[in-house]
């Protein structure tokens, strides 16, 4: 669904309210959002929030939909802060996706651990692009 920039904090507190009174206590992991990349270059883009639940689940409400999200490569930082400052998380890492010339298509991904902690997922390359040598894209970002 397309999200305004300055919507995203509301709009994700109201879809996860939703998600919940769906799934209950069926969840089985953090809840999460996939962002297109218009989202950060028009500040208007497609969102979609999730939330992880067993195989077999069936969804209680017609507007929830069950979708396996596609295996994918990422670099992965944390974010520990408030959600305002999720920006600064994102411009170590996507300046280290960047200069290691490690991007791919894809949605970025993120998994909100608990209120002041956020995993951000950058979609990457599978391997090292040729004469860029072996990059560990394991180690988080330590943060400012």
């Amino acid at each position: 669904e397309p999200v305004g920039w300055d919507a995203a904090q509301d709009w994700l507190a109201a879809a996860f309210d939703s998600l919940h009174g769906a799934v209950g206590d069926d969840a089985c992991g953090p809840d999460g959002a996939l962002y297109g990349r218009a989202f950060f270059e028009q500040h208007l883009g497609d969102v979609t929030a999730f939330v992880p639940v067993p195989g077999g689940f069936v969804a209680r409400t017609g507007r929830i939909a069950i979708v396996e999200l596609p295996a994918a490569t990422y670099a992965v930082t944390t974010h520990h802060g408030p959600f305002d400052r999720l920006d600064e998380a994102y411009g170590a890492l996507g300046s280290h996706v960047a200069a290691n010339l490690l991007g791919t298509d894809g949605p970025i991904r993120e998994h909100y651990l608990d209120d002041h902690t956020t995993d951000v997922l950058w979609p990457i390359t599978a391997t090292p692009l040729p004469d860029q040598g072996a990059t560990d894209v394991g180690d988080p970002i330590p943060p400012n």
